[in-house]
């Protein structure tokens, strides 16, 4: 599960695994920061590739700062380094740490 923090634009399926591959790249890199620059997208995703823990979940927390037609903003999500390597079997969730729970994102 990739868990959604907080974001001001609107994603799409294209922007969310866009996202997710730049935060399995940085991780398999070792890198702090790496710049977007697709048809739909962009801007940079960054992270201090420490581990996090935020209501009940844990993983590496990144920030992306992106543009897309849908606007421009700021995404922070949190992926769990064992979802790392398999994007097949994942979903994106948003987390809401206040209650602990997390929510299934449908588009």
């Amino acid at each position: 599960m990739i868990y959604c923090l907080m974001t001001s634009i609107g994603l799409t399926e294209e922007i969310r695994w866009c996202l997710f591959d730049q935060a399995r790249e940085l991780i398999s890199l070792g890198r702090e920061r790496c710049n977007i620059a697709s048809d739909f997208l962009e801007g940079y995703v960054a992270t201090t590739g420490k581990t996090c823990a935020l209501g009940g979940v844990i993983g590496v927390q990144f920030e992306a700062y992106v543009e897309s037609n849908r606007g421009k903003g700021l995404v922070r999500y949190l992926v769990r380094t064992g979802d790392l390597p398999d994007r097949e079997k994942l979903a994106w969730a948003s987390l809401d740490p206040e209650q602990g729970t997390a929510k299934q994102d449908v588009n």
